[in-house]
């Protein structure tokens, strides 16, 4: 189950979210699992942003993986939760010459890899999480984003 909470005042498109995220995680062998997603204001974003990673900026997405924890009643693995700005996504998509849309389901496909264990610490993961961000993505357009 993919959970979307919507804390903005911007109409957000939550099963084309969830869409992805079963794209995402079915591929990952991760179909079950259960994520948790906010969308937040800048105000919110740039507070756990300094809060979480001693940044001083409006982050546009956030992760904070669950770790191995399993939902008692369900017995479903929880994977985290994703917290995206769709007003830092927003400001960011022109950037990269992306509709709203498309620049939102590319933060949530890499909120979702970090959460899956992904990382671009490193060179070589960041190159690895890079390929499959763009892989995810052009699957993604298939999808109408308009």
């Amino acid at each position: 189950m993919i959970e979307v909470n919507n804390l903005t005042r911007r109409f957000i498109d939550k099963a084309f979210l969830r869409k992805v995220a079963l794209g995402v995680l079915k591929k990952e062998g991760k179909e079950a699992a259960e994520v948790s997603v906010a969308l937040v204001g800048s105000k919110r974003a740039a507070a756990l942003n300094k809060k979480y990673r001693k940044k001083d900026t409006v982050a546009n997405v956030l992760s904070f993986p669950a770790g191995n924890e399993r939902i008692p009643s369900e017995g479903k693995e929880y994977l985290g939760e994703i917290v995206l700005c769709p007003q830092q996504v927003q400001k960011e998509a022109g950037k990269y010459g992306m509709i709203f849309k498309e620049a939102l389901a590319w933060m949530f496909i890499h909120g979702l890899l970090h959460l899956l264990g992904y990382d671009h610490e490193q060179a070589q993961e960041a190159k690895q999480m890079e390929q499959k961000e763009h892989w995810y993505l052009s699957r993604v357009k298939n999808l109408n984003l308009r």
